[in-house]
């Protein structure tokens, strides 16, 4: 099943145009399209404006109320998006995004764990490097659950400077100044290869790929044509084989998007956590372990 995402600028578009399309029916047709529900919504936003006293943002009172009833309806495939995140999350799918080049995760405490530096980037230039970590942001701490805010906050308009404290490995701290640019960037390593149906980057455990102790993978890649005739299963199976056989660590862990939660659990793997969001997009965690 594919995740419904809604925005505010789409849902009330739609209402526009449907009450538009209705109201020549009379107030009837409008009351018997909307229901009981949609009735009380209404009702529930003219009382707001009417009755409440003090000031208040209309657009985050309607973000508030579409964002409870798409909850409401108890299906997690469904989540709602103001317009702001619904163009986020576009921009991360055309994998363009302004910020200042680096891959982070959250392992360490202290604040973002840098696990790479695009080359040719802003952070690059500034000197960061891989193995550092940023711990405060424009002077926002990052330690404890506000490092999930980090990236968020090294985001920001093209042309302009973050200030970041950083933890080198050697445990000296500095600031570095950095300057956001536009960036556009691959997150998949993949290629066709000649007569062939796809590519699977392996990565072994002593990588640490993701903050993880185990063995990983990134996402593979099918041809089309070969597609629905078991090779990515094929894939899979061989790649856990290799990484389970050759390193030193008989387990694979990987983030596995949650719509492909089956596909991983009958080739053995386990999930291990609730689903949580990866770029816009639902993942879970799954752990495949060498039989023995």
């Amino acid at each position: 099943m594919r995740k419904k995402r809604f925005s505010l600028a789409q849902l009330l578009l739609a209402i526009a145009l449907t009450a538009a399309a209705v109201l020549g029916c009379g107030l009837l047709a409008v009351r018997a399209w909307m229901g009981e529900g949609g009735r009380s919504l209404v009702e529930g936003l003219r009382l707001v404006n009417t009755l409440f006293v003090g000031e208040y943002d209309e657009t985050e009172v309607v973000d508030a109320a579409l964002e409870g009833m798409v909850s409401g309806l108890g299906d997690r495939w469904s989540y709602y998006l103001t317009a702001d995140e619904l163009e986020a999350q576009n921009q991360r799918r055309t994998n363009q995004y302004v910020g200042v080049g680096i891959t982070v995760n959250y392992t360490r405490e202290e604040g973002l764990y840098i696990l790479g530096v695009e080359a040719g980037g802003p952070a690059e230039a500034a000197g960061l490097e891989a193995g550092e970590v940023i711990t405060a942001v424009d002077g926002v701490s990052l330690a404890g659950e506000a490092r999930y805010e980090g990236a968020n906050l090294i985001q920001g308009e093209a042309g302009t400077t973050v200030t970041l404290e950083v933890l080198g490995e050697d445990g000296a701290a500095r600031t570095v100044e950095v300057e956001r640019a536009e960036l556009k960037n691959d997150p998949v390593e993949s290629r066709m290869l000649e007569g062939k149906v796809g590519y699977v980057r392996l990565l072994p455990a002593e990588l640490h790929y993701d903050g993880y102790e185990e063995n990983s993978f990134g996402r593979l890649s099918v041809k089309a044509s070969a597609r629905h005739q078991g090779v990515g299963g094929e894939l899979v199976r061989r790649a856990c084989a290799w990484l389970t056989t050759h390193g030193n660590c008989p387990a694979v862990r990987i983030s596995a998007m949650a719509y492909l939660e089956k596909f991983y659990t009958d080739l053995g793997f386990v999930r291990q956590s609730d689903v949580f969001d990866k770029e816009g997009v639902p993942h879970v965690t799954m752990l495949y372990t060498l039989p023995e």
